[in-house]
Order: C-alpha cells, then structure tokens, then sequence
C-alpha cells in the first residue's frame, strides 16, 4: 500500500507475533512493541520516548537497529495538533463521491488551503434522531505533515502499513471491558482538559473535546467543585445527546485514563455528579507491562500501545 493509502485506517487483526508503534508528539516520539505470550495475553515488550525528534532525526532508526526492529509491521499514531476530527453531513451524492465532495467542504472548517490536506472519512454508526441525512466524521491532516513522519518512519526501517489517530487508537483498550458490548464512556482528562470518547461494541460513536475554563487544580492541589462541575457537565451532555440522538440505551459507566497531571478526587467528584458508575482504568489487567517502566512514560504511550494491539479491533462506525 502507499504510505497515504487507508489514512487514519483503523486496527485490523494481522498476522505476525510482533507490532509496532511509533506515536509523534512535538519534538518527542514514542516506540512500543507488543508482543502476545503463548497464552495470548499481550506482552509490552517496548515502551521507549525519545526526545528532540525531527523529521530528520536519526534517534528513530537508531532504536530500531538497536532493538531489531527493522520491517516489523508498525502503526503511526499522529499528534492531535497534526490533524483535525469533526462531523458533517452526509454529501447529497452517491457514497462513490463522498471523499471528493468532503475534500472541499472542509474548507469553512480548516485554516489551510483543502488542496494540501489529505482527507479521511468515518460513517457514524446510526443516523441521529430526526436527521434527514446521516452523519459522518471527517478526518483531515496536512499532506506535508504525514508525509513528514511516514518518511521518517519508513526510513528508519519500520514497515508503517497503518496511520491512525488517538480517537481510534484508544478504542483497542476497551476491549476487554465488561461494558464495552452494552456502551462506555472513555475519559482522559488532564490539568487543562481532555478527551471524552463514547464507545459501543468498539466502535467510537463520539469523540468530543474538553476544554476546561476553569482552573483544574487549586493551589491545594485539590480538584476544585467548579471544575468538577464543569467537567460533569461536559459528561452528562454528551451522554444525554448518545441516548437521545442515536436513541440508544443510557451508558452505565464511565472509565478513566491515568493521566501524568493526576486529578485528585476526580473519580469519586464525578461519581456523586453522574448516574453512572465511574472507574480507573487499569490497563495492567489486559496487558503484560515490564515492571521498570516509569508510570508518565507508560501512561504518554498508551495511544501507542492501543496501536499496538494484536488480534484487536476498533472502527468508527458499523
């Protein structure tokens, strides 16, 4: 395949024992590798962030002679900052066309010229409550930028056949989840915002932006009680707009992310604010993770390691 086919493409099963990630950050990246154990429970067999990455830099190819990395099948999982995700209504013109009618429609919704951008699209799975149309997402990055890190990817030896995003890398580690059939809530928060996911069936039906006003963490290093209810807020609606617009059944539980900005009480702030149950995530409990790994560096990978995963799979939309 061509380093821009299947762009933002989501995590088949594939052969092979071992799998790759690289994940972009400004000026960092991070390599995992996952391996399954003969029992086939996922092994991390690599968690590694190298600092000071260009798209020139020779850090990348250096792990991967090191570590015997070279044509291991991989994935890339793009900053947030390098693309855009947003929903729009479905093109009044046979799905054949949709990708070339979006290619242009995007352009009230980005600052750079549609010509660069290369474009993505993801069916959402129900067509909402009283739409004429559906809706689908629509994922756009420029094509300098992908071209940058597929580049530096490829170069260093790794066998990139996949680029994605962390709204759908994310999904992979849900699988597990007692919930993840009936519905879930996936939440990464940190001390200037997050990320709310609404997953069913590993498929992302909402991938919604938080953007705190409010200063998460007070001089106590508490969690403030306007922020809790600001970000209890931002939960409920979304969760109210699942139920109502896709008219399915209320999501019981909502599961959080660690994070490296640590929120204290958040958990318990949110379980007296939802009619839901709230958990940590626990990604030691699907995954084998080398008891030496520092926790920021295990916690800045894990859309990597959800890249990563053998024998998963996540979609946006049926």
């Amino acid at each position: 395949m061509g380093l821009l086919a299947n762009i933002f493409s989501p995590i088949t099963n594939r052969r092979g024992s071992d799998r790759a990630c690289v994940q972009f950050s400004p000026k960092r990246a991070h390599i995992v590798t996952i391996r399954q154990n003969s029992e086939g429970r996922p092994q991390l067999t690599l968690c590694i962030c190298l600092q000071n990455v260009t798209s020139s830099s020779a850090t990348i190819a250096d792990v991967v002679n090191k570590y015997k990395l070279r044509n291991t099948p991989t994935s890339m999982v793009l900053n947030q900052q390098d693309y855009q995700l947003f929903p729009l209504d479905v093109p009044d013109t046979p799905k054949e066309e949709w990708q070339a009618a979006m290619q242009w429609q995007i352009q009230e919704h980005i600052v750079e010229p549609a010509s660069e951008m290369v474009v993505e699209l993801f069916d959402i799975p129900a067509k909402q409550k009283g739409a004429e149309s559906g809706r689908i997402y629509v994922a756009a990055a420029k094509n300098s930028t992908i071209k940058k890190w597929s580049h530096l990817s490829v170069n260093s030896g790794l066998n990139l056949d996949n680029i994605t995003i962390p709204e759908l890398s994310l999904i992979p580690l849900t699988a597990q989840l007692p919930e993840q059939s009936s519905g879930l809530g996936l939440l990464q928060l940190d001390r200037k915002g997050g990320l709310l996911l609404i997953i069913k069936q590993q498929t992302l039906y909402i991938a919604r932006t938080i953007i705190n006003s409010i200063s998460l963490i007070e001089e106590q290093n508490s969690f403030c009680s306007a922020s809790q209810d600001e970000v209890a807020l931002e939960v409920r609606r979304t969760m109210d707009f699942f139920v109502g617009s896709f008219e399915q059944p209320p999501i019981t539980a909502l599961y959080l992310l660690p994070s490296t900005q640590p929120l204290p009480g958040l958990q318990t702030a949110l379980s007296t604010r939802l009619d839901l149950v709230v958990k940590e995530f626990d990604i030691k409990q699907f995954i084998d993770i080398p008891r030496d790994l520092a926790k920021k560096d295990l916690i800045e990978a894990l859309p990597a390691i959800g890249a990563a995963l053998l024998n998963r799979q996540a979609s946006v939309g049926g």
